[in-house]
């Protein structure tokens, strides 16, 4: 016994010699030899916990030529035949395996960006923490890496000197081999590279097994990855909502446990990443996820208080925009930013407004500042563009001209520009439980539907009567050449 106890605790650069003394006089000395290799690669592996390389040939898995894009084959075939290697790898190897249609296509080589810019007449560096390459041709831009060291011993990273936080990677462009760019990415399922040459897809990291178990798994230890960088903490959640994955323990205790390095991430990269949470077919789900996983309340703090206090109003409200959102990305037609967040901001308008009434505030005083306050904690919070700002005020402000419904006024606000939009958010109160304005609603949409179409119904241009007018006043009128001619001829005279 104690001598498995020191076997144990030895290091694995002298447990060979122990192994040799403790089963010498057990086994023949035909025998011990092949058992004692066999014991120390499964105690190597065990140690390591890396699974070993694994190729899945062209018959064995899904991912054929048919479904990638035309691009993506043509600079592949480029770099192979310039002597280069070529990869698909992330997204798009991940999407089909699950037999979803990728979003955009990757290219990983062994070749410089300069290389691949000298390969590709219609392409540019791009980048500063890594340098990679855009691709450009027949309407796709096809992104071209090179092959990426480890991180955690080649990179130069930045630590702030007033908190023991983890530090974030800031410099990235240490080229390696594609085992070492296997093991810096994300996550397992995102690191299976599709090899163009044979057509088989290669696995470092284990992302086959995960695919199977249908796994969110972080490469390595993942409390490090996550602060290295924060915004992993979202694509792990979305990837999960995405895909209907589950997220491996180790990863999701992480992910529980951080949710406070999102105050690291500059707001304009939090407005990029909820736009993929809830604008690509997954936004019921994703919503889920944030609020299961404790983030919601730290991208949205003013709308968590008042969506999920007890009882709220404006909870149903959410999820009624979420499902309605999803349904119109299934059914292909457009997707407004502004429209949502319209609506996600919406119970900080109302609360507001409320408040602002209850002081004995004017009505336009308080829908003034209930629009700016809510339109701060939007930039605040995620940098909201500022056309997006625009409609979301417009909308807010025609709820409150189409309740009114002031005679005077119903031409004008048919022909707003947000007026759809308006009507839309009116609908969607009355499916969460505004009972008293489904006439309400229902009336603006029969004036709607009684429209022209647009392209019948496009309103006249004023350019034309604002040229040459002058500020304040009328337009000038310009006296034509000619004329002026005749009466320099007679002034002379």
């Amino acid at each position: 016994m104690n001598n498995a106890r020191d076997l144990l605790s030895g290091t694995s650069s002298h447990y060979a010699n122990r192994l040799t003394s403790l089963f010498r006089s057990l086994f023949n000395r035909e025998g011990y030899v092949s058992l004692i290799r066999a014991c120390h690669n499964a105690f190597t592996k065990f140690r390591s916990h890396e699974p070993e390389l694994r190729t899945l040939p062209s018959g064995k898995h899904s991912l054929t030529s048919d479904k990638m894009s035309p691009q993506a084959k043509m600079v592949m075939e480029r770099l192979v035949d310039a002597g280069y290697a070529a990869y698909l790898v992330g997204g798009s190897v991940r999407d089909v395996m699950v037999s979803l249609k990728p979003k955009d296509f990757d290219v990983v080589t062994d070749a410089t960006p300069e290389q691949v810019r000298r390969t590709f007449r219609q392409s540019r560096i791009i980048g500063r923490r890594f340098r990679l390459v855009h691709v450009y041709g027949r309407g796709d831009i096809i992104e071209v890496s090179t092959f990426r060291a480890n991180s955690q011993s080649v990179v130069h990273v930045a630590n702030d000197d007033n908190s023991d936080e983890m530090p974030m990677v800031v410099d990235d462009n240490t080229y390696g081999t594609i085992e070492e760019d296997a093991w810096r990415r994300d996550f397992t399922i995102n690191a299976l590279f599709y090899c163009h040459a044979d057509k088989s897809i290669v696995d470092f990291t284990g992302g086959v097994r995960d695919m199977k178990l249908r796994l969110v798994r972080m490469i390595g230890d993942a409390s490090q990855r996550f602060h290295e960088d924060p915004v992993r903490l979202l694509r792990a959640i979305r990837m999960a909502a995405k895909l209907n994955f589950k997220v491996e323990k180790k990863t999701y205790q992480a992910l529980l446990e951080l949710p406070g390095l999102l105050q690291h991430v500059a707001p304009a990269r939090l407005f990029d990443e909820v736009g993929k949470f809830f604008f690509t077919g997954h936004a019921i789900s994703s919503y889920e996820w944030l609020l299961k996983t404790g983030y919601c309340e730290h991208l949205f703090p003013n709308i968590y208080a008042l969506v999920h206090a007890s009882p709220s109003p404006y909870r149903k409200l959410i999820q009624c925009s979420m499902e309605e959102t999803d349904a119109r990305f299934q059914s292909g037609k457009s997707l407004s930013p502004g429209y949502l967040f319209c609506v996600l901001y919406w119970p900080i308008v109302q609360e507001h407004i409320k408040a602002e009434l209850k002081k004995g505030a004017r009505v336009s005083r308080a829908l003034a500042t209930s629009f700016k306050t809510a339109l701060e904690s939007a930039t605040q919070q995620l940098a909201v563009p500022k056309r997006h700002q625009v409609m979301m005020k417009a909308v807010w402000s025609l709820q409150y001209h189409l309740e009114r419904q002031r005679p005077s006024r119903i031409d004008r606000l048919l022909e707003h520009r947000y007026c759809r939009a308006a009507v839309d958010l009116l609908e969607l109160r009355v499916r969460a439980g505004w009972s008293e304005g489904a006439e309400l609603a229902d009336t603006w949409r029969q004036r709607l539907n009684a429209l022209p179409s647009r392209e019948n119904h496009k309103r006249p241009r004023r350019v034309q009567e604002s040229r040459g007018r002058l500020r304040g006043g009328s337009a000038r009128k310009r006296r034509p050449l000619h004329q002026k001619s005749d009466q320099q001829d007679n002034s002379d005279d």
